[in-house]
């Protein structure tokens, strides 16, 4: 399957590295620049699992994510490209995907399968696995990843609320702002680009909290390898 994975893991990561390298800390008083780094990658790197909802533009072309993920990198949620969704589910080194008539274009399905087969689940061949799984990970929509090569000049801008949680707001060099819980972990909760929210915002939520995804009922799953040219 070549649907946006790609995409997603760089510019998820890209975004959100500034997050890892750039945050605060959850004391009462501003720590400083030092403190805020060493505390948030502590906390990126050791939380278990995290919610990530993105919104990104790659060559112009709005990209969204919508999925939660764990260390071992099970997940559930939803991929969308050019309005079009991808509902998958990984666990235990499957990775089922629901049918949609866009797959089945895909797969070069006859519209007509539509009715026997949308809605239903299918679980990828394991290279389109592995290619899912290798680079949707938590490390990389985290920016764990990346983290090394980013340079931790921020600016303080202050601070501020995300859905109710108070934040500390802090700029990075290139313009990117993130928000950081004040209170509790010092959690990336929101990380907005240079350009604003209009090229995309990435958005953190329950770190360490998100369920154990579970694969489709066995009988919600099919072979689309006989519907492939009309087979």
């Amino acid at each position: 399957m070549n649907f946006t994975a790609r995409l997603l893991a760089g510019g998820l990561a890209g975004g959100a590295a500034v997050a890892v390298c750039s945050c605060g800390s959850s004391a009462p008083s501003e720590p400083s620049a030092g403190a805020l780094t060493s505390s948030v990658q502590h906390a990126v790197r050791n939380a278990t699992s995290v919610h990530v909802n993105g919104s990104v533009t790659d060559n112009g072309a709005p990209v969204g994510l919508n999925l939660g993920i764990n260390r071992a990198g099970d997940m559930s949620g939803t991929i969308s490209e050019h309005g079009a969704n991808l509902n998958l589910v990984s666990t235990s080194g499957k990775v089922f995907v629901k049918v949609t008539p866009e797959l089945l274009k895909q797969y070069r399905a006859p519209s007509a399968a539509c009715s026997l087969v949308c809605g239903k689940w299918f679980q990828l061949p394991p290279k389109q696995a592995s290619q899912v799984t290798s680079q949707l990970t938590m490390a990389n929509l985290t920016g764990e990843a990346a983290a090394g090569s980013v340079q931790p000049k921020v600016t303080e801008t202050g601070t501020g609320t995300v859905n109710g949680q108070p934040t500390w707001v802090l700029k990075g060099q290139n313009g990117t702002k993130v928000d950081v819980m004040q209170q509790s972990t010092p959690y990336p909760v929101q990380v907005t680009p240079p350009g604003g929210k209009n090229q995309g915002v990435v958005t953190y939520s329950k770190w360490n909290s998100v369920p154990q995804p579970k694969a489709p009922p066995s009988n919600e799953v099919i072979n689309l390898s006989n519907l492939e040219s009309g087979h």
